[in-house]
């Protein structure tokens, strides 16, 4: 209900979001009012871990390579 509410000001309504968007569509939208609120997404990250590409860190997450 809360990505609905999120999503809304984009045009989206609650049925969109829950029934006819991929949940692919949904996150990209996610990520991007996240972006265009000035708001930095949690899987950005610095320095050394900064080289690594996001493949790697999810490969890393789900393998229990962290």
């Amino acid at each position: 209900m809360a990505i609905a509410a999120r999503l809304s000001k984009y045009g989206l309504t609650l049925e969109d979001v829950v029934w006819r968007l991929p949940l692919a569509v949904v996150n990209q939208f996610i990520i991007y009012d996240e972006l265009a609120s000035g708001r930095r997404p949690r899987w950005q990250t610095d320095g050394e871990t900064g080289a690594k590409t996001l493949d790697e860190l999810i490969a890393g997450a789900l393998t229990g390579g962290f």
